[in-house]
C-alpha cells in the first residue's frame, strides 16, 4: 500500500508540474510585445533650462541610448560634440541653427565621433500585423539616420522635403517583413565619412499600414529645391 501510494503521489506531481509547463508555454506564445512608445520623444522630462547634460531616461523615456554599442546613462542637452560621439536631446535648432527643430518640442540628435564610433538610440516593441512601412522626419541636408530592425537595415527613401540644409524631410521604408511581430528598433548615427560627418536629427517616428508612396521624379525635387531656396533668397534681402 506504501508503494503504491508513493508511486501515485510521483505521478500525480509529474502530471501537475507537466501541466504547469504546458500552461506557461502556452501563455508565452500569446504574449505579445508592448508597443513602441515615445517615437516623437515628446514624452522628455527634460526642460529648457535644464544643463548640458541630463539623464538618459529622463531624456528619452523608454529608449537605450549607447555610444559604441555601450548603453549611456547621461545624454547631451541642447548641444553637440567637440569630436566625440553624441546622443542629445534638442528643443532647438542644432548645429547652430543648420538643423531645424523637426516637430513639437523635442527632437534626437545623434552624432558619430572622429574615432567613428557611432551613436545611436533603440527601444524593442511590437510591430502590428498589417503593417507596411515606417516613416521619420529628419533634416533636409543631412538626411535620414541608419535604421535597422532586429540588426537587419532598412532602406529610407526620400519621400518629400529639399534636400538641403535649412528644409524639414519626411524619409520611409519598408518594414512589411516584420508585421506582426516583436522587434528591436535602432536609430544610428552614420559613417564619419557621410554627409554633415555622420550627423542626423530625427523626430516623429510612424508605423503604418499604408505603403510607402512613389517618390517623386528627381528632376521635380531639384526643381522644388531650387524655387525654395530662391524664395528664401528673396526674402532675406
Amino acid at each position: 500500500m506504501f508503494c503504491t501510494l508513493v508511486r501515485a503521489s510521483s505521478r500525480t506531481y509529474y502530471c501537475f508540474i507537466t501541466a504547469l509547463i504546458g500552461v506557461s508555454l502556452v501563455g508565452a506564445l500569446h504574449v505579445d510585445a508592448a508597443p513602441f512608445v515615445n517615437l516623437d520623444f515628446e514624452q522628455s522630462l527634460v526642460q529648457p533650462s535644464d544643463p548640458s547634460f541630463v539623464p538618459a531616461a529622463a531624456a528619452f523615456p523608454g529608449w537605450t541610448a549607447e555610444i559604441g554599442g555601450v548603453a549611456q546613462n547621461f545624454v547631451y542637452h541642447d548641444t553637440g560634440g567637440i569630436g566625440e560621439p553624441v546622443v542629445a536631446l534638442f528643443d532647438e535648432p542644432a548645429q547652430a541653427g543648420t538643423m531645424l527643430l523637426l516637430q513639437g518640442q523635442y527632437m534626437a540628435y545623434l552624432e558619430t565621433g572622429t574615432n567613428t564610433q557611432r551613436s545611436s538610440l533603440s527601444q524593442v516593441g511590437d510591430i502590428p500585423a498589417g503593417t507596411k512601412s515606417i516613416t521619420l522626419l529628419c533634416d533636409g541636408g543631412a538626411g535620414p539616420p541608419v535604421v535597422t530592425l532586429n540588426g537587419i537595415p532598412i532602406e529610407m527613401i526620400h519621400l518629400s522635403g529639399s534636400t538641403a540644409s535649412h528644409f524639414i524631410n519626411l524619409y520611409g521604408g519598408d518594414v512589411s517583413a516584420f508585421a506582426g511581430s516583436s522587434a528591436e528598433l535602432r536609430l544610428q548615427s552614420d559613417s564619419f565619412s557621410t554627409s554633415f560627418s555622420g550627423r542626423r536629427s530625427l523626430d516623429d517616428i510612424r508605423f503604418s499600414d499604408s505603403p510607402l508612396p512613389e517618390p517623386a521624379p528627381y528632376w521635380i525635387e531639384l526643381l522644388t529645391s531650387a524655387l525654395l531656396l530662391n524664395a528664401r533668397s528673396r526674402n532675406r534681402q
